[in-house]
């Protein structure tokens, strides 16, 4: 089953925020954006058991005690540090992290630690390419990869398929092919087309084939945004 999460995200900073808008929609997690704290009407309209992030690039900076008051609102305060930081931001309150960095994915990893989505064993890596899905006892078809990793991939595609449900990929002009097993799968809301977005773990994959197409790969690269 999907998990759903909704989060408060405070920020001005357009293109941090379209940056995080897929893996946020990907993962059926719900932000409410606001563009300053007045906008808030008060901190007692948080949930108990919500995560609140805010930009330390509003003006004006919120105080110190203003950040307590956040903080002792909501089940965890995660601030995101300024494009230009000299020192570190302290104290900081109880319930409260700073993002090492201001970083569209870092942003994107920390919200799904702190609000308890599992971690992957595998770093994954930005590799898109088309491929064949073949279904055990069932018709194959096309689906698109987004991202690999040497646990797995994630695909989209316009067919539903049961998690627990055997496949063969055969990846379009890679000299790639291994057996996987769907692990999940969801709608992808965020397309305006649904598409169902899928897990799938790759089964005794032949290693030195995945290691030259990982090899190809590199790590989506972080880079401050303004």
């Amino acid at each position: 089953m999907a998990l759903h999460a909704t989060i408060t995200l405070v920020s001005r900073d357009r293109n941090l925020l379209n940056e995080l808008d897929e893996p946020l929609q990907r993962s059926n997690i719900h932000a409410e954006l606001l563009p300053d704290l007045p906008s808030m009407q008060s901190v007692q309209t948080l949930s108990p058991n919500q995560l609140l992030v805010v930009d330390l690039e509003l003006t004006p900076s919120p105080t110190p005690q203003r950040l307590k008051q956040l903080a002792a609102a909501s089940n965890h305060l995660l601030l995101i540090p300024p494009v230009f930081m000299h020192h570190p931001h302290s104290p900081l309150p109880a319930r409260t992290s700073l993002l090492g960095q201001r970083c569209p994915r870092t942003l994107a990893e920390q919200i799904h630690t702190l609000i308890g989505f599992p971690s992957r064993i595998f770093a994954r890596q930005a590799f898109e390419t088309d491929l064949l899905v073949l279904p055990q006892d069932d018709q194959p078809f096309a689906a698109h990869c987004y991202d690999l990793s040497f646990g797995g991939i994630f695909v989209e595609s316009f067919r539903h398929i049961n998690p627990g449900k055997r496949v063969t990929l055969r990846f379009h002009k890679k000299p790639f092919t291994s057996e996987g097993c769907v692990a999940w799968q969801r709608i992808s809301s965020h397309r305006a087309t649904p598409r169902y977005g899928a897990g799938i773990q790759f089964l005794f994959p032949d290693r030195l084939q995945l290691i030259r197409l990982m090899n190809q790969t590199r790590p989506e690269p972080c880079s401050s945004t303004t």
